[in-house]
């Protein structure tokens, strides 16, 4: 197979006459044809067109598709490199009936000791360019963790230098005693060597993390807020008239959304309709299961707090909703409270199941599957202090 140079092609594009029966007579037309090359069969490769600018463009679409028609020499035994011409004739005078294209894909099977050297830098561009566009937080995660262990193991290294020695010393000395953002951590990791070992770009031969022992995860209970407690942090973030705080405070509290369901809605701040009492949380993109739309009925101490607060550019101060969390976190140390990852969620979930005394509706309020809230969450509180919960109510209506 001997495919041309594209320049070459544009550059010699030649005037044909054409025959074409139209309304039953017989018209000629010019027709404007590029010479390509020889296929494999040794037929020659034309393309033919109307007008110049459409040949154009289909030469063009011709060379941007991914072809093997593009091999120039290719290596048919150990230290033996022909031409194309050269190759093909072997193959006719062997009478061997497989094309070019599969004796080079046979042949790249066997090369398993080929690697094209890319930095880890590079290849993370790469990586992070063709994620699909799915939702923020997942792209944030991939962006810290990965990136954070090549830059750590070495940014500019190639990705086929790397250990699978390095790679658990990177995670053995990761700053983290939960082994579930341990394994999170090199979930991410261990898709990016398994993108770096795919055969169309052979960054890395063998995948460094394909033996890597995930620690096993232990449910303990979750760390939650009692209810004098959120009491006390939110008449401190009405005293301070944060009103974009007092909002993110809400929907997680007093709502149990996500935190990156937050981000989404403060996007979308329409889908918090106050005057329905209900959240619309859509199905965030990329998802293919689970966190499904759902509706969130919002109790009247959540709707009152939303009154107060804003949702309009709640997340306008902030890069992400963890530093927002940490501004709210600031607050609750100034009080004398201490704050845990994903209090406001937790809190809500263990308080919501004890007031309402079904496990089923708080599930479907968060969005979560009943045996989570089962396992994990019901019985933790009683009835007097589930309701108190929900009874936490701002003393004004408008902050100045």
């Amino acid at each position: 197979m001997h495919i041309r140079d594209k320049k070459d092609v544009l550059a010699t594009i030649v005037t044909r006459s054409h025959k074409r029966c139209v309304n039953g007579a017989l018209k000629t037309y010019p027709e404007f044809q590029a010479y390509l090359g020889i296929s494999e069969g040794g037929r020659k490769l034309r393309l033919g067109a109307t007008s110049i600018e459409e040949l154009k463009k289909k030469v063009d679409a011709y060379y941007a598709a991914s072809r093997t028609a593009s091999v120039g020499i290719f290596e048919l035994k150990p230290g033996e490199v022909y031409d194309c011409k050269t190759a093909l004739s072997m193959l006719r005078d062997k009478s061997i009936t497989i094309t070019l294209t599969e004796l080079a894909r046979r042949f790249l099977d066997t090369m398993v000791d080929t690697v094209n050297p890319t930095p880890m830098s590079v290849a993370f561009a790469e990586y992070l360019e063709g994620i699909p566009e799915i939702q923020d937080h997942q792209r944030k995660a991939v962006v810290s963790r990965v990136k954070k262990m090549c830059m750590t193991i070495g940014w500019d290294r190639n990705c086929s230098d790397v250990t699978a020695k390095e790679v658990h010393a990177y995670f053995k000395e990761l700053d983290t005693e939960s082994a579930k953002t341990r394994n999170n951590h090199a979930s991410y990791c261990k898709t990016f060597f398994e993108w770096c070992a795919k055969k169309a770009r052979r960054y890395v031969t063998e995948n460094p993390m394909s033996d890597f022992e995930y620690q096993k995860v232990i449910h303990e209970r979750p760390d939650y807020m009692k209810h004098e407690d959120v009491s006390t942090l939110f008449v401190a973030l009405e005293e301070y008239g944060r009103k974009d705080l007092i909002a993110i405070a809400t929907l997680s509290f007093f709502c149990g959304i996500r935190t990156d369901e937050i981000e989404r809605l403060a996007k979308t701040p329409e889908d918090v309709r106050v005057s329905e009492g209900s959240i619309i949380m859509a199905k965030p993109k990329g998802y293919t299961q689970g966190r499904g739309q759902r509706v969130i009925n919002m109790t009247p101490n959540a709707v009152a707090w939303i009154a107060v607060g804003s949702v309009d550019g709640m997340m306008e101060k902030y890069s992400s909703i963890a530093q927002a969390q940490r501004a709210i976190f600031r607050i609750g140390d100034k009080a004398g409270l201490s704050l845990c990852v994903n209090a406001g969620r937790h809190s809500f979930i263990t308080h919501h199941s004890a007031a309402v005394g079904d496990p089923g509706k708080t599930a479907a309020q968060c969005g979560t599957s009943l045996k989570m809230v089962r396992d994990h969450y019901n019985g933790l509180e009683t009835k007097a202090n589930g309701e108190a919960y929900f009874n936490i109510m701002p003393k004004s209506i408008h902050i100045v």
